[in-house]
């Protein structure tokens, strides 16, 4: 703010009101950039599933940006940035086959790795994780995927909570 003042001294209110040089007004945030915090989100994922087995000491760095991330844009969402759009879920899969790559990935490193130590029994458990990650993809994939660009999300939650209903009713019977 005080940078703004000084750099543009006789600035009219709409002037002040306007993005000047990558800055905004204090009091007034904008939208969310999803796109820059997703990719960091998922780059801090993919670097901590990829070397958790090469060197775990980087999980707690990673866990710790998870957590403070939870809090720090759970906060942002609610109280400072204006909900410009909503996607109503159709976002997530794009984000989920990039999750899945991003484990993918990391089964990969973790198999290169035993074939470097001559852990051979260990590789092809991984790869056959590998190919079971893939078919999992693929089954949730066909399961979601068409339902939910066609299914509105007040209905797919209502169906939702009756299923989960019906599998406790059975449950409670056995």
């Amino acid at each position: 703010q005080v940078l703004r003042i000084v750099l543009f001294p006789n600035s009219t209110l709409r002037e002040k009101r306007s993005i000047r040089i990558g800055m905004r007004a204090i009091d007034d945030p904008g939208w969310f950039p999803f796109h820059k915090i997703l990719a960091q989100d998922m780059l801090v994922v993919v670097v901590s599933v990829v070397f958790a087995v090469v060197a775990p000491i980087v999980l707690f760095p990673c866990a710790m940006f998870c957590l403070f991330s939870r809090i720090l844009w759970t906060h942002h969402h609610l109280y400072v940035y204006e909900s410009v759009f909503e996607t109503g879920g159709q976002f997530w899969p794009k984000i989920f086959r990039r999750f899945v790559f991003g484990l993918i990935v990391a089964q990969m490193t973790i198999t290169g790795q035993f074939i470097l130590k001559e852990a051979r029994h260990e590789a092809y458990a991984t790869i056959a994780l590998m190919i079971m990650t893939y078919i999992f993809l693929r089954s949730t994939r066909a399961r979601y995927d068409a339902p939910s660009s066609t299914l509105p999300l007040e209905v797919a939650t209502v169906m939702d909570i009756s299923l989960s209903q019906e599998e406790e009713a059975i449950r409670g019977r056995a």
